[in-house]
C-alpha cells in the first residue's frame, strides 16, 4: 500500500516538475523576447519605420490633394469649354439674325409712313433705323439686311420693328432725328407697339457665275 502512494506521489511530483519547467522554460524566452525589443538598436529600427510611416501618409495626404486639384481643374475646364460653347452658339445665332438667315420674333413697332418717298429718303430711313441697334426690321414685308436692295416705288410704307419699343419711338421722332425732319407736321406718319412682331428669314443667296463665250 506505501509502494502504491509512493509511485502516485512520483507521478504527481514528474507532472509538476513538467508543467513548472515549461513555465520556466516560457518565462525565459518571453524575457528573452522583452530584452531584445528594447535593445538600442531595434529601437532605432522601430524609429526608422515610424518615420517611413508617417512620410508615406504625408505623401499619400499630399497625392490625395494633387488629385482633389486636379479634378477641379477638370471641372472649371468643362465649365469653361461649357460657356465658351454657349458664347460661340449665341454669337453665331445673333450673326444669322442679322444676317437674315434665322427668324426673328420680339416686342417692337410699327411705323406707317402715308406718302411716298425719294430712293435717298428711303435709304436714310433704313440706315436711321439699322444705327438704332434694332434686332431686325422690314420694309412692306421684304426683310432688310446689310445687302438688301430695294426701290421707293410704294405710295406708302409699313415698316415692322423689333427691338425696344420705347427706345425705338424716342430714337425716330426725337427733335431733328429722321421723322422730325421729314414730316415737321407729324400728320404723314402714325406709330404703334406690338407684342409680337414676326420677320421671315431672307431667301437663300443663290451665285451665278459667268461662262465663257466661245
Amino acid at each position: 500500500m506505501i509502494n502504491k502512494f509512493k509511485k502516485r506521489d512520483l507521478v504527481i511530483f514528474a507532472v509538476l516538475g513538467l508543467v513548472f519547467g515549461f513555465f520556466i522554460v516560457r518565462q525565459f524566452y518571453a524575457g528573452r523576447e522583452v530584452r531584445i525589443l528594447i535593445q538600442p538598436e531595434n529601437n532605432q529600427i522601430l524609429a526608422l519605420e515610424v518615420a517611413k510611416l508617417t512620410k508615406s501618409n504625408t505623401e499619400l495626404r499630399q497625392e490625395v490633394l494633387s488629385l482633389d486639384a486636379q479634378v477641379n481643374n477638370y471641372s472649371q475646364s468643362l465649365t469653361n469649354q461649357t460657356t465658351a460653347n454657349q458664347t460661340l452658339n449665341n454669337d453665331l445665332n445673333r450673326y444669322q439674325t442679322i444676317n437674315g438667315f434665322l427668324p426673328v420674333t420680339g416686342r417692337g413697332l410699327v411705323l406707317k409712313i402715308n406718302q411716298t418717298l425719294t430712293q435717298p429718303q428711303l435709304v436714310d430711313l433704313a440706315n436711321t433705323i439699322r444705327n438704332i441697334g434694332v434686332d431686325g426690321f422690314s420694309i412692306n414685308g421684304q426683310r432688310i439686311i446689310a445687302n438688301s436692295h430695294f426701290e421707293a416705288s410704294s405710295p406708302s410704307y409699313e415698316v415692322a420693328i423689333i427691338g425696344n419699343p420705347t427706345l425705338v419711338k424716342s430714337a425716330l421722332t426725337r427733335k431733328s432725328g429722321y421723322l422730325d425732319i421729314l414730316f415737321p407736321s407729324g400728320t404723314s406718319y402714325a406709330i404703334s407697339e406690338n407684342d409680337s412682331l414676326t420677320l421671315k428669314q431672307v431667301p437663300n443667296w443663290s451665285f451665278t457665275y459667268a461662262n465663257i463665250i466661245n
